[in-house]
This record gives structure tokens, C-alpha cells and sequence, in this order.
């Protein structure tokens, strides 16, 4: 298995990470009830994925990591 993420990595350390945001409303289904969340409190997220915004990314940067 693989999965859709970066570390971007400098000699201190990580300085960034990222990843791709599942978007599959039938996966984001089967992980929430695989960790016994209750689908209907959540039913505004899948609606979001399905009929809302494209596949999409993010990161975040650790420059607190850089300067410390």
C-alpha cells in the first residue's frame, strides 16, 4: 500500500508535511464506522466530498522546528 504524502526533510529536520484528502465518500464511510464513529454526525463532511469541492491537497509548515 501506498499513501498520497510528502515530508520535505532538511539536515535540522522536517520542515513541511502534506497530503492528499480522501474524497471517496464511500471510504470516508467505511473509516468512519471502521472507528465507530457515528456516521450521521458527520454527514455534513460527506456531503461536502460529494457534491462539494474537487480532489485536494494540503500541508503545513514546522518552521517553529526550523528556528528552534
Amino acid at each position: 500500500k501506498t499513501v498520497a504524502c510528502f515530508d520535505l526533510l532538511i539536515p535540522q529536520g522536517e520542515l513541511a508535511g502534506g497530503s492528499l484528502r480522501e474524497e471517496r465518500p464511500d471510504l470516508l464511510a467505511a473509516a468512519l464506522d471502521r472507528h465507530g464513529l457515528h456516521r450521521e454526525e458527520y454527514n455534513w463532511y460527506l456531503d461536502l466530498r460529494r457534491y462539494g469541492g474537487a480532489p485536494h491537497g494540503g500541508f503545513g509548515l514546522g518552521f517553529e522546528r526550523l528556528i528552534s
